[in-house]
């Protein structure tokens, strides 16, 4: 079994999509109730590729042809902007 997230700073785990038929693309959720560590996971190796460190809008990702799309926000979230992370 391959662990996708540390328990200790992870409220809750959420897969956005698949990056290739081996490639998850997953975030954390944050105690503030954001979202954090957007990272692509292989499941099969367990090895992980950050793809954006900083919080974003929880509901404000999704996967998009090249990348991922989402929006870049504070925890607590104020006012967000868009990003796009290939």
């Amino acid at each position: 079994m391959i662990k996708l997230h540390d328990e200790l700073h992870s409220q809750q785990e959420t897969i956005v999509g698949w990056q290739d038929a081996e490639t998850i693309v997953i975030y954390s959720m944050d105690v503030g109730f954001c979202g954090v560590d957007l990272r692509a996971q292989n499941v099969r190796t367990g090895s992980t590729t950050p793809l954006w460190a900083g919080f974003f809008a929880q509901d404000g990702v999704a996967m998009q042809p090249g990348g991922a799309l989402l929006i870049e926000t504070t925890c607590p979230p104020e006012d967000g902007q868009l990003l796009y992370v290939t």
